[in-house]
């Protein structure tokens, strides 16, 4: 059987060459590279993010570290839209990184916020955005550190602790009996899909996955 470490390590590889290859194709195919557009230089919201939040989705988002309402997603209350977002802007969020791995494409680790983050080889827009609740491996691309602030999905504290049998009835959207890196469960709204990693005994999470919507898919 594969070990742990190895298996987390062949499904990293595999992520990055498959998007790498995915990014470079998309790159022929057009005529010119461009700069990822700015939203708020061209006066307006990044698409897919409502600005119609109530009183209580504004107050949850400036209270918690991640916020994801049925509308947007926000880090440390400011909007962050996977697909969109770059590189430079998430550090204006929540700063530099403590260090970067090059596996095929930038995979950027905070240490002490517990927070891993994947970008795009050519766009360096935010493919993938990792929440580490429990540290199981000493890959390069472990943080030090676990996620110790506070996420809230749609008014519910996420933590190690929380399972699907948690969730239920708590969610507007569905919950899926799959995740990016299986056995774990997802659940998809129209700006955001998260992955929710069970810890190796499934007694709690072990990480929270945020990736752009299915229907956009990455690199985007």
């Amino acid at each position: 059987m594969i070990c742990q470490r190895c298996r987390s390590f062949i499904l990293l590889a595999f992520l990055s060459c498959t998007l790498g290859c995915g990014g470079e194709r998309s790159g022929k195919q057009g005529s010119t590279a461009q700069s990822p557009p700015n939203p708020k230089a061209a006066g307006r919201n990044p698409p897919d993010v409502h600005t119609e939040l109530t009183d209580t989705d504004k107050a949850e988002e400036k209270r918690r570290t991640i916020s994801i309402s049925k509308n947007r997603m926000t880090i440390k209350g400011i909007p962050v839209q996977l697909g969109r977002t770059t590189r430079q802007e998430l550090e204006k969020i929540i700063g530099p990184p403590d260090h970067v791995v090059e596996i095929g494409r930038p995979i950027c680790i905070w240490d002490k916020a517990g927070f891993r983050g994947y970008f795009s080889p050519k766009s360096e827009w935010l493919d993938y955005f990792d929440c580490i609740f429990v540290v199981e491996s000493d890959l390069e691309t472990e943080p030090e550190n676990t996620f110790a602030g506070e996420f809230a999905l749609e008014r519910t504290l996420i933590s190690k602790a929380t399972t699907k049998q948690s969730l239920q009835g708590k969610l507007s959207q569905p919950m899926r009996d799959h995740s990016f890196d299986l056995p774990g469960f997802s659940v998809d709204y129209p700006h955001v899909s998260i992955s929710f990693e069970p810890t190796r005994d499934a007694k709690g999470l072990a990480s929270v996955r945020f990736a752009a919507p299915l229907s956009k898919g990455p690199g985007r």
